[in-house]
């Protein structure tokens, strides 16, 4: 018999119908992500400061331990006697970073001394009348003009370059010609 009538044989198949397909391996779960540990800040100003961590107001020094999420952060001080100072701290995960600051490292301190007594004015601005003189002057570091007001010997002027952490007394005698 011609083999056109016959159904062509069986192919070869790589699996029986009969075995079930074998499995895939396992694809990789994703690894859990955890965050990092947080840290911890505690802070000690000279004198005092209030802080913001990031822009978030945490209260007045000292701070004892504040936790935080470990990395960089910006801690703005300000004292209504100094100018806002704005530093930068890392925090280390599961550690705590210590920082002391001192706002006087930041500014100059002027004691004045005037005879007999003078209303003084500094870059302008009326500051105080001397003596007494309750608190130093404080001053950002760069160039200031003192001016000195007597009513009976006139007015005189002090020009200053002021240094970060800088002390210095200033005389002024109003009854002595300049």
């Amino acid at each position: 018999e011609p083999s056109e009538d016959r159904p062509p044989p069986p192919r070869e198949t790589a699996a029986s119908p009969s075995e079930p397909p074998a499995a895939s391996p396992a694809a990789p779960s994703p690894a859990t992500i955890l965050p990092p540990s947080p840290g911890r800040l505690a802070l000690a100003v000279e004198p005092w400061a209030r802080v913001q961590i990031d822009g978030r107001d945490v209260g007045t020094t000292p701070l004892q331990s504040v936790a935080l999420p470990a990395g960089e952060h910006v801690l703005t001080l300000t004292n209504p006697d100094f100018p806002p100072h704005t530093v930068r701290v890392q925090v280390e995960p599961g550690r705590e970073a210590r920082q002391v600051i001192s706002l006087w490292d930041t500014v100059g301190r002027i004691q004045i001394e005037v005879s007999p007594w003078a209303r003084v004015s500094v870059d302008g601005e009326l500051w105080d009348t001397i003596p007494p003189q309750a608190r130093p002057l404080i001053l950002t570091p760069g160039d200031h003009r003192l001016g000195f007001e007597h009513p009976t010997f006139g007015t005189r002027e002090v020009r200053l370059r002021v240094a970060a952490g800088e002390q210095r007394t200033v005389c002024m005698r109003m009854d002595e010609p300049e």
